[in-house]
């Protein structure tokens, strides 16, 4: 049976410590908010996608949005799920930031982006803390 290692963020007690105390990055079309925590549980990785309703009101317009950044997410994970350390978890969340449906080249180059700069700012802290030992 194939590992599972990544699901979606449902936890409202992880979403609202995501909000809370998670870091943040900006890459059009998202603002994402990310959280590292310690964990022996197999899963890295759990994901959330928001489109708020401020930015489109229509609820078929905000599904489309949503279904093509989920399926940019599980078509490029692979890329992202086998840099995080071990023992870790990553709490990420993707909010839509733009009034304007875009194709789905700019959304996956957003999600990619995002993860890209995500594992970057992760691997520094990761290294600034082994330093510090």
């Amino acid at each position: 049976m194939k590992q599972e290692t990544f699901n979606v963020l449902r936890s409202r007690k992880q979403i609202q410590h995501l909000f809370s105390s998670g870091l943040g990055v900006t890459v059009f079309p998202f603002r994402i908010l990310y959280c590292v925590l310690s964990s022996e549980n197999e899963t890295k990785m759990e994901v959330l996608f928001s489109v708020p309703k401020k930015m489109l009101k229509k609820a078929v317009k905000r599904n489309l949005i949503r279904r093509r950044a989920k399926e940019s997410f599980r078509l490029n994970k692979h890329l992202f799920i086998e840099q995080i350390p071990e023992n870790q978890k990553l709490l990420v969340t993707f909010i839509y930031i733009d009034k304007t449906i875009h194709p789905y080249e700019t959304i996956k180059k957003g999600v990619i982006n995002g993860f890209t700069k995500i594992i970057e700012k992760i691997c520094q802290q990761s290294s600034e803390l082994s330093a510090k030992d």
